[in-house]
């Protein structure tokens, strides 16, 4: 009897204690983090401050699901999840990779009850509105910013908590890109480790028995994939010479090959360098998987230039990937009025030039069952929807023209158009296409050899890849 009532004692101090330890925690989440935390600014408001390197690519993490293996507990435990994700620029040795490196963003998972075998939904998308965040270049909207050359990892620690003490479950951690810049796209489900042994029925993360190398007591099922932003890049610049005028029409083609719709942007055009007169040209959306086509007015010196188009210069729009807005070629201008004579270079191949009015046709994107292919369980092992989007960046009407699709190089067949109106686009159908298994190369090409229409080798065809999931049983 002696030894339960010391037994009883020891069990209700340890009731008493983590009470006070909780009412502090909730205290300092409730003034500590929120006290500091900004909204993510509006993108109309002014440029989003960036690091002077530039993002190849925004993520986003979506932590799915939560298996509970041990409750660490009798009956259902209260489940408690927080989460980080780290940088380091030199990456980070494996046996430091809990803390090393600099916090990118932290948060929580809201509170569950489990017990063993439990499977939880969750669906918590990182970075989430409440996390704690570097800096104003990470945000839920605009996700995370993947910087060339650094390391970038994700670490998910469970807790069980209740009255008496919170059972550590272990820790999850996951590299998100590694050294050599490869992000790790998909979804996976990993269990934890670094639990610890029951110690008079409980568990504690100051326990002396933990067994860093453990089984942990949960596992997580989460999904790397890009920010649904759009992506902004110039394919071509064309000059046309004006009838009756010494002045040039200098153009470039900008696809949007992202996942989310492009607010406005204006595109600035160069010439050695110097920015050309005549303005620069401001489109006030584009969606998601399509083109337009930005112009401006201007006179070229007779002789070479180097010739430049940059997107978005003033980084108004928050994008996947801010180092593809660029677009550089040469070309030489003519001492005389007349056809100018673009020259060949290693950067991109310009557009004929004429004066005469023409339609001018391109692809701008091959959509597999609805999506932009995004190299992630874009198709599935079987018949497929393929659509191939045609626009007539021209100031004429095309006529007739076919598109012709190809898969791994072979020809899948063509389809007839009849005809598309001067600025302009068309999703042409490919239905019931059969992809295999794994990656897949799919091809579109454009043939208005029939008609007065332009569609040169680079514009007029376009290669995308697919990853396509074995299908289900």
């Amino acid at each position: 009897m002696f030894i339960s009532q010391i037994s009883a004692a020891a069990r209700a101090a340890r009731r008493i204690l983590p009470v006070f330890g909780l009412a502090a925690a909730l205290l300092t989440s409730s003034l500590g983090p929120l006290a500091g935390w900004t909204a993510t600014p509006a993108l109309a408001d002014g440029p989003i401050v960036r690091d002077h390197r530039d993002p190849h690519a925004r993520l986003e993490l979506a932590i799915k699901r939560v298996i509970v293996h041990d409750d660490m507990d009798w009956g259902n435990g209260e489940i408690d999840l927080s989460y980080e994700v780290r940088s380091a620029l030199d990456g980070c040795p494996p046996d430091d990779r809990w803390s090393c490196g600099q916090l990118v963003v932290s948060g929580t998972v809201p509170r569950f009850q489990a017990t063993d075998g439990w499977v939880q939904t969750v669906d918590r998308v990182v970075p989430a509105a409440g996390d704690t965040l570097a800096d104003s270049s990470v945000g839920p909207e605009i996700g995370i910013p993947i910087r060339p050359g650094q390391w970038y990892g994700l670490k998910v620690v469970g807790k069980e908590s209740d009255p008496t003490v919170d059972d550590i479950m272990g820790r999850v951690q996951r590299t998100i890109v590694d050294e050599n810049g490869t992000i790790r796209f998909g979804t996976t489900t990993q269990r934890g480790d670094g639990t610890c042994k029951r110690h008079l029925g409980f568990c504690s993360p100051s326990s002396s028995e933990t067994e860093p190398d453990a089984d942990g007591a949960f596992s997580v099922e989460f999904e790397i994939r890009r920010a649904p932003l759009p992506d902004l890049r110039p394919i071509n610049i064309t000059v046309d010479n004006l009838p009756n005028s010494p002045k040039q029409r200098v153009c470039a083609p900008v696809q949007n090959v992202g996942t989310g719709e492009a607010g406005p942007f204006l595109v600035s055009f160069y010439a050695d360098g110097v920015a050309l007169p005549g303005g620069e040209p401001v489109l006030p959306r584009l969606a998601s998987a399509d083109s337009s086509v930005l112009c401006i007015d201007t006179q070229l010196a007779a002789g070479p230039h180097q010739l430049r188009a940059v997107v978005d210069g003033p980084d108004r729009v928050v994008e996947f990937n801010e180092r593809n807005n660029v677009y550089e070629q040469m070309y030489t201008a003519p001492a005389q009025a007349g056809s100018a004579t673009p020259e060949e270079t290693s950067t991109g191949k310009p557009a004929a030039t004429t004066g005469a009015a023409q339609a001018d046709l391109t692809v701008s994107a091959i959509k597999v069952n609805g999506q932009a292919p995004d190299g992630k369980d874009d198709c599935k092992d079987g018949k497929n929807a393929v659509a191939v989007v045609v626009k007539n960046g021209g100031s004429a009407a095309s006529g007739r023209f076919a598109v012709r699709l190809a898969v791994d190089g072979a020809d899948v067949g063509d389809v007839q158009v009849a005809d598309l109106e001067a600025g302009k686009a068309r999703e042409v159908r490919f239905d019931d296409v059969r992809l295999k298994q794994g990656e897949r190369k799919l091809g579109a090409t454009i043939d208005a050899k029939a008609t007065g229409a332009d569609a040169d080798e680079d514009a007029g065809e376009l290669e995308v890849t697919a990853r396509c999931k074995e299908a289900q049983r």
